[in-house]
């Protein structure tokens, strides 16, 4: 209970740490005029800069008022808007591999060794949508002579910058420098003025970009919002259902350990390989969440919460059910301790090795729809598991829902949803098409609960089964028979603890026992009972072959 406490407040300090500044209606508005420069006598938008302008001359050194106005709120914060050609005769070359002339830019700013902000990473996408083709610009200034503190813009009629292209993520293309010009002007929205206020809210910031090179033929401009205003409250609602999905999988979890422990047997139907999908794709939303959170200070808060719930996760529980259902399985095979070390440590080398193979493909691949569909079908392997080893499976509520379906929901969201908060494009038709196959498995799960595991194979294919049942004549004398070794009761008499009726039966001339390829005979409600525990003889604990 305190760890399900903790988890809510969690959630608590998700709500009550959205600060928006600006409504939806606002931004809409905001992104919706445009920014347009028209100075056709220069070949650089606005005031010219003093290239002889020095900020020691005029501010003593320390006061910088680059480091005072403009450091702060470009260092901590990231901005996204829309771009789009400023000059149409010119042919935006670099761009003639897009398929839009307008779309998504995201800006950032990086530090240099002194902690003065003295590179720019300009990111344009082709559409509104990040996992298409995209052009990256990255540039650096200088921060004595291109910055114009009386107009809180950046801009030089000269400088050098550099164009990478990527067909699409971590698919490079092609990478040139180009020489050109540039200006980058900070406005405060509420007066429409250069920015000059100095607090510890810049949300209220906008930035408007203009870039041109007569050498490559770009001419583009953009106007960007703090992502903390364009994304309004989506980061809040992502945070708070991820972190109800991670809580569902650690109930799901700890009901699971504590039928392990309690019956040998149900770790002995779980597959190892589902499990392992469950734990790859865990650690990897927990990385993920945990670069989110590191990359974006605006939505720090938002991002660290799910990295953390899935950390928890996956280090406390997962790895300790994962264990056990090893151990239920595996460990019977070994007689010492030698024996019992190589088996945990070639169980570790596969665990670990699929682990890495996994991620891997998730960081290249993702979120390619195709790898994720390969990721869909993870109850496929507990499905095979149940058919080799002929046993029955027991639906078990909170493994399939709560660790199971609830997994699908991430993926869904990520590719099906329109308005998903990492800006990837959505494909309506994955949603229903991995939400039928993740119904599919449910249902063949629930067919072989009732029918049999292995309901769905031909006879033809299907190998002997071992026949457990023996007739035993119940005119035999007390003496004449063993007792069960379960109840206790004689072999040639139904137990005594079995159910009985107010209406007297007949004896039957014989009764069904059951014996064990050891030889060692019980009643049939004994060893059943037995058997949804262990599957080992109770007499000399030799390992049995399942019932179907």
């Amino acid at each position: 209970m305190r760890l399900y406490a903790f988890f809510v407040l969690l959630l608590t300090i998700n709500v009550f740490s959205l600060d928006i500044s600006l409504n939806e209606s606002d931004v809409t508005s905001k992104l919706s005029s445009r920014f347009l420069i028209e100075n056709p006598d220069s070949n650089i938008p606005g005031p010219q800069p003093d290239n002889n302008f020095n900020y020691d001359d005029h501010h003593g050194g320390s006061n910088n008022p680059l480091e005072n106005k403009i450091y702060i709120p470009v260092m901590t914060l990231s901005y996204a808007g829309s771009w789009e050609p400023f000059n149409i005769k010119n042919s935006i070359k670099q761009f003639d591999f897009f398929n839009g002339n307008s779309g998504l830019v995201e800006f950032r700013a990086y530090e240099n060794s002194h902690g003065l902000a003295d590179e720019i990473l300009l990111e344009f996408y082709d559409g509104e949508y990040k996992d298409k083709k995209s052009t990256s610009i990255n540039f650096k200034y200088d921060n004595s002579t291109d910055f114009d503190p009386i107009n809180s813009t950046f801009k030089n009629n000269s400088f050098t910058f550099q164009l990478a292209f990527y067909d699409g993520p971590l698919s490079f293309h092609e990478k040139k420098k180009c020489h050109g010009s540039y200006k980058i002007s900070f406005y405060d929205l509420s007066t429409k003025q250069p920015y000059q206020k100095v607090s510890n809210n810049y949300k209220d910031i906008q930035i408007e970009l203009w870039l041109e090179s007569p050498e490559c033929q770009i001419s583009v401009s953009a106007i960007l919002l703090n992502e903390s205003v364009t994304s309004g409250s989506q980061p809040l609602y992502y945070a708070s259902i991820m972190t109800f999905i991670c809580i569902l999988h650690i109930y799901a979890c700890i009901r699971t350990v504590k039928k392990v422990i309690a019956e040998e047997i149900e770790g002995v139907r779980t597959s190892i390989m589902t499990l392992g999908y469950f734990i790859g794709w865990d650690i990897f939303l927990c990385a993920f969440h945990f670069y989110e959170a590191l990359i974006s200070n605006e939505f720090f808060q938002f991002f660290i919460t799910p990295a953390f719930a899935y950390f928890i996760l996956v280090a406390v529980f997962e790895t300790r059910l994962i264990l056990l259902v090893w151990k239920a399985t595996y460990y019977h095979q070994y007689h010492t301790i030698n024996q019992v070390r190589r088996g945990i440590t070639r169980f570790y080398k596969r665990f670990y090795g699929f682990l890495a193979l996994f991620l891997l493909g998730c960081y290249f691949f993702l979120p390619a729809t195709w790898f994720l569909y390969l990721t869909c079908p993870a109850f496929i392997p507990q499905i095979i598991h149940n058919a080799i080893y002929s046993q029955r499976y027991k639906f078990d509520y909170n493994f399939v829902f709560y660790l199971g379906v609830a997994r699908a929901l991430p993926p869904i969201y990520l590719k099906a949803f329109p308005f998903n908060i990492f800006k990837v494009t959505p494909v309506t038709s994955f949603g229903y098409i991995y939400a039928g196959i993740v119904v599919a498995q449910i249902i063949i799960l629930g067919m072989q609960s009732i029918y049999g595991s292995r309901f769905f194979v031909p006879s033809c294919f299907l190998p002997p089964k071992f026949n457990y049942y023996v007739k035993v004549n119940t005119n035999q004398s007390a003496d004449e028979v063993d007792n069960c070794p379960i109840c206790m009761d004689a072999l040639n008499r139904e137990p005594s603890n079995a159910k009985s009726s107010f209406i007297q039966k007949p004896v039957p001339a014989y009764i069904l026992n059951m014996l064990t390829p050891c030889k060692h005979q019980f009643h049939d409600k004994c060893l059943r009972e037995w058997m949804d525990r262990k599957l080992e003889c109770p007499f000399c604990r030799t390992k049995l072959p399942p019932l179907d």
